[in-house]
């Protein structure tokens, strides 16, 4: 994870990508229960086409911005799914959670 917020600091982003960045992850249509995953992946493509062409005009020395900020999305869904493994893993092996961590990770 610390590899992950390293890589993501050395992108020196702009506040606008970080906004998109975060648009487009919350408007992924492949995230677990989204309903309507067409609707939301037309929701997702413009905000893709937008990041594009703010990295092309703000980076224009570096073609490869745009795709280094989708990498960085590619991590943020391995740790996502490493995460989710873990606590299906500690639910189905009846762990007890403390009371702070059933109310940040929404578990009983």
């Amino acid at each position: 994870m610390f590899t992950f917020y390293k890589s993501i600091g050395e992108l020196q982003m702009m506040q606008e990508e970080h906004a998109l960045l975060t648009a487009i992850t919350i408007l992924s249509p492949d995230r677990p229960y989204v309903k309507g995953q067409q609707a939301v992946e037309r929701l997702q493509e413009p905000m893709l086409e937008v990041l594009r062409r703010f990295c092309a005009m703000q980076h224009p020395l570096e073609p490869q911005h745009f795709a280094r900020l989708l990498g960085r999305l590619t991590e943020l869904r391995t740790l996502n799914h490493h995460h989710a493994e873990m606590l299906t893993s500690w639910r189905m092996s009846d762990h007890k959670f403390t009371p702070l961590l059933c109310e940040i990770w929404d578990v009983q």
